[in-house]
């Protein structure tokens, strides 16, 4: 028993460890990768390691992109695609190695903090908005789910120090007003999406029955019928306008 208890201690020491290393190999590689990064895009842009050099990578890489894409429109570089995308690099670099750090880098970068910020704040929100209306639960149980959704949230919201969260009281706040007026909408919101519902089965019945035409018009042609089939093909054309 002893020694089962020692053989197990030692696996279980020499897991640990090959565990601490291999995290370390990672964290050593990732550090050098971003040094190897570093060392090549600083330079090019213009700019010291740190966080703007990582702003600044991101713009070169949205900006290439979005030129290289513009750039295809052109028909002068249809037949050369190494100028194309020389010209991309160029161009690209030089928009971007020339925005110094400072009230315009960080006017740029705003809107693209203010877009994750929105995005990861409504996720939670949006899952919980459609898990209600898609769950088949009557009113009574869409506006408990809000209530109980509403009370878990402010009770989290009012038990963090109001200075420690800063800037992120807006987010509860916004979040707040959106659970109360998904509760007191849930009526109009819940037709909306029966609407939608109702909208899709009929465009289903409507694909199917212009499937069912063309395969009655086909018929039709094949034992001379045209008159039948110029009828058929009307009642399809309504049907189409309809989806």
């Amino acid at each position: 028993m002893k020694r089962g208890y020692l053989v197990t201690i030692l696996i279980t020491l020499l897991s640990v460890q090959l565990t601490l290393a291999q995290n370390y190999f990672v964290d050593s590689s990732i550090g050098g990768i971003s040094q190897a990064i570093g060392s090549i895009f600083a330079p090019l842009l213009g700019v010291g390691f740190g966080e703007f050099l990582f702003a600044k990578i991101m713009l070169f890489f949205l900006l290439f992109s979005l030129i290289f894409v513009a750039l295809t429109r052109v028909e002068l570089f249809d037949d050369n695609k190494s100028v194309h995308i020389i010209v991309t690099t160029i161009t690209a670099i030089l928009s971007v190695r020339y925005l110094k750090p400072g009230e315009l880098i960080n006017a740029i970068l705003l809107p693209y903090s203010a877009l994750g910020a929105s995005i990861v704040t409504l996720i939670p929100f949006i899952v919980f908005f459609y898990f209600v209306h898609k769950s088949g639960v009557g009113p009574f149980g869409r506006r408990a789910a809000w209530v109980t959704y509403g009370i878990f949230s402010i009770m989290l919201w009012a038990t963090r120090p109001y200075d420690s969260l800063g800037s992120a009281n807006w987010a509860y706040a916004a979040g707040t007003l959106f659970i109360l007026g998904s509760l007191i909408f849930d009526q109009s919101i819940h037709q909306h999406f029966e609407i939608g519902r109702f909208n899709k089965a009929k465009r289903n019945m409507i694909e199917q029955r212009i499937v069912s035409l063309q395969n009655t018009i086909s018929q039709a042609r094949n034992v001379g019928n045209h008159g039948i089939a110029d009828n058929f093909e009307k009642e399809i054309r309504k049907l189409v306008k309809k989806l």
